[in-house]
């Protein structure tokens, strides 16, 4: 397709997109809605934000808040949240915000819970390399993922906690040891790099950006990301220089905007998160022909667990993995290049996920001689999992 025509023709996808996207905007506003009193229901729909205090915590909450398919949101964090959830109530639209601090109300917190999803990460330090980052946060994950084995173990996970790479294999460890584990429902959250791609890639094209769709395949730090800009839709008539632009903008955003912003991309983020979790309610509630990308227990590469893939999505969680599209050569160097690294991330979660704590995360040259001890092989597993930043 000549590249002037695609335009046109996404053009005209996303006219008729907007007309329907105008006339669901007002067939569900105030000016035409009709209201009907609350109900009690068993059909609820309770999504759970661990980690809600944070600022993107607190974005997602507010875009969740906003949805028509949320009956409650409950919200948890270390410290209260009751502020913060009496502003989001004051919001008119029917979901329920509930907050709650502490482990003595995180059983509440997770009950019945539809969706949990983590968004909690460790206090922030300097440091932004992949093994701080992972050692940083590895402790906290962990002691929610046992909350959630106890508590909420049916429930739909979408971990966002960075480094996604590895927090994935660790909970999912955590969740075996505990007799609780469900490869179709645990899932890294990875949209922020689709949203990325699709940003870029109609900016290139002259395209609104609502049009365009860029699988995902490969894993989530730099190194292993890989955007399918050859299965792009509608359009994906791009040169080699701007297929290589692309991909290079979408694996250094994160690292780019932290030269301009020390707090990071959290909105941005939290826009992507809250795209993804709308998606699993909307699978959830039976809604067909969900697809998303993220990061799962996969077998669809031999040399890796875990993969971002596109996945078809229903009430049970994954109902199909929709594999590795076909990728072009450029593509197939990029994922090959991305399957060591992406299996070391592998290791390094399930080691720590399958130890406990003080033994995962021990310090050998600790003074304290209440410390926790190192096991026999400690130095030769950091030697393989611990190390330098790879991604």
């Amino acid at each position: 397709m000549d590249k002037v025509v695609g335009k046109l023709f996404c053009r005209g996808v996303r006219n008729y997109a907007s007309q329907r996207k105008l006339a669901a905007l007002f067939a569900g506003s105030k000016l035409t809605k009709t209201c009907s009193r609350q109900y009690s229901s068993t059909n609820m729909m309770k999504v759970t934000i661990l980690g809600a205090g944070g600022n993107m915590g607190k974005a997602v909450s507010l875009m969740l808040k906003q949805s028509p398919l949320i009956d409650e949101l409950s919200l948890y964090d270390t410290r209260t949240l009751e502020g913060f959830a009496t502003d989001l109530n004051y919001i008119d639209t029917k979901c329920i915000v509930r907050s709650y601090y502490g482990t003595k109300d995180i059983q509440q917190a997770l009950s019945k819970s539809n969706i949990v999803v983590i968004l909690a990460n460790a206090q922030q330090t300097d440091t932004h390399s992949y093994s701080g980052i992972f050692d940083r946060n590895a402790p906290v994950v962990k002691d929610l993922a046992t909350h959630i084995a106890k508590f909420s173990s049916k429930s739909l996970i979408a971990i966002a906690t960075e480094p996604v790479n590895s927090m994935v294999p660790m909970f999912s460890e955590i969740m075996k040891k505990h007799g609780h584990y469900n490869p179709y429902a645990v899932f890294g959250i990875t949209t922020i790099d689709v949203v990325r791609a699709n940003r870029f890639v109609a900016e290139v094209l002259g395209l609104e950006p609502e049009c365009v769709v860029v699988p995902m395949v490969g894993g989530h730090t730099e190194k292993t990301i890989v955007p399918v800009l050859s299965k792009a839709t509608p359009c994906n008539e791009l040169t080699n220089d701007e297929l290589e632009d692309i991909t290079t903008s979408v694996r250094q955003a994160n690292d780019n905007l932290l030269k301009v912003r020390s707090d990071g991309a959290y909105l941005s983020n939290a826009f992507a998160t809250a795209r993804f979790v709308i998606s699993l309610v909307k699978a959830l509630r039976g809604q067909n022909d969900i697809i998303e990308c993220a990061y799962v227990k996969s077998c669809v590469h031999p040399q890796v667990k875990y993969m971002v893939t596109p996945l078809l999505l229903g009430p049970g969680g994954i109902t199909k993995n929709m594999g590795i599209p076909d990728l072009s050569d450029y593509e197939m160097c990029l994922l090959e290049n991305a399957i060591p690294l992406l299996a070391e991330d592998i290791k390094k979660g399930e080691f720590v996920g399958g130890r406990p704590m003080e033994d995962a995360l021990c310090d050998p040259c600790d003074p304290n001689p209440k410390a926790a001890r190192c096991p026999p092989d400690h130095c030769e597993l950091q030697s393989m999992f611990g190390g330098g930043d790879k991604n």
